[in-house]
């Protein structure tokens, strides 16, 4: 498939209208930074200690070394030994509590949300305490997985033991939280975000659950219902079917309103599922396949991102908004949980339109991936005031 980040001309493409509205909006807002103090989310249910690496491709001395730049490298190093053997040095970039849940609670965290954080989080351990704001509450369902996270500037590799994450069920939730506890985070909540769903194996039948046990009682404020599916490539069709279907009976109590979202890759994977939908065979297909998702699934909103770009497709319509993408980002783990963290907070806020929560979350990550820093609510106002820029040209560091 051919590469082309920015088609000329598309009808969809709003990005210049929706950077304006929401660049004025960050300037003549004196309140909302306030506005999103007052946002209560809840997620889960993951929870890993996360060690990121660059690869070693030539090393000159203790000092002087260069990294693998493409996870191609790496591929044609492990193909040219296949049946020998090699050493692969790795350098750590950083070690971090990880997964959907502690991620994207550091991203909305630090752009003021109150988080409760339901995950397997050790005691919790001292490695999410401590990487955590502290307006992130910590519910924890014992031992965290480990992920051994390879970074390149194409993208990373990672390598996860899920240990205690794979025996994550509704009894153990409601032996270590509780029901009338889980009950009231969701009732106080603006937003319920879940991920990543293909990495915890009983995800589905605690959603189905939750519809018998929880939702029923809870008020009908409206609450987006927000899950990020993670790479589904080794579940079967069946459960990534199920997982649809529950998401529309989540859709159909008054209030909750599901939002699924998908990178480029795990757009591929959710339509092999229902081929009825149509294919992506060119880039400019991913501009319009949202459309066609939403006329197959009978929920609120479906968002693709990438490193280049972003939509956002409801009933109504659809917009695609361009991403300030950068060539040699410095961390990648990660980038995923900070546009949707940043996009929840916009859209939960209601202050923003969907379009305007495309260039929030498109700059939260881009700044997250120029920095290995969660931005608060100045530094994204400071990249979005530059976002042109970022478009533009590619820069690898904050102006």
């Amino acid at each position: 498939m051919k590469f082309v980040p920015y088609p000329a001309s598309l009808p969809d493409d709003v990005t210049w209208q929706a950077v304006e509205a929401t660049q004025r909006k960050f300037a003549d807002d004196s309140n909302l930074s306030k506005d999103f103090n007052t946002l209560k989310l809840v997620f889960g249910l993951d929870g890993y200690v996360d060690s990121l690496y660059s690869l070693v491709s030539k090393r000159d001395s203790v000092d002087a070394f260069s990294i693998m730049a493409s996870m191609t490298e790496l591929a044609r190093k492990l193909d040219d030994v296949a049946g020998s053997s090699c050493n692969v040095e790795r350098v750590l970039k950083k070690h971090i509590g990880g997964g959907f849940g502690p991620n994207i609670a550091r991203a909305t965290g630090s752009l003021g949300a109150s988080v409760d954080l339901i995950g397997c989080l050790g005691a919790p351990d001292e490695i999410f305490v401590s990487s955590l704001p502290k307006n992130v509450q910590c519910h924890s369902l014992g031992n965290p997985g480990a992920t051994c996270a390879l970074e390149f500037e194409d993208g990373k590799v990672m390598i996860t033991d899920f240990g205690p994450v794979n025996g994550v069920t509704w009894d153990l939730i409601k032996a270590r939280v509780g029901l009338d506890a889980i009950t009231e985070m969701f009732e106080q909540s603006n937003a319920i975000g879940q991920g990543h769903w293909a990495l915890v194996p009983h995800m589905n039948e605690v959603w189905t659950a939750w519809l018998h046990d929880v939702f029923p009682s809870i008020s009908n404020k409206k609450r987006i219902f927000f899950v990020d599916p993670a790479d589904m490539g080794k579940r079967p069709k069946a459960h990534v079917k199920e997982m649809v279907g529950l998401l529309e009976k989540i859709g159909n109590i008054n209030g909750l309103k599901p939002i699924l979202s998908l990178n480029d890759k795990e757009v591929l994977q959710i339509i092999d599922c229902f081929p009825e939908i149509g294919s992506v065979l060119n880039f400019d297909d991913y501009y319009t396949i949202g459309t066609k998702m939403m006329e197959r699934f009978n929920i609120d909103a479906i968002i693709i991102h990438s490193p280049h770009f972003a939509t956002w497709s409801s009933k109504q319509r659809s917009w695609h908004v361009k991403e300030g993408f950068t060539s040699k980002p410095r961390f990648t783990t990660a980038a995923g949980d900070h546009f949707n963290g940043a996009a929840l907070v916009a859209i939960a806020s209601g202050i923003f339109a969907p379009e305007e929560a495309l260039v929030v979350a498109n700059a939260n990550t881009a700044s997250f991936v120029r920095t290995g820093i969660s931005p608060d609510i100045n530094a994204l106002s400071r990249f979005i005031t530059n976002y042109k820029r970022y478009v533009d040209e590619d820069l690898d560091t904050i102006v």
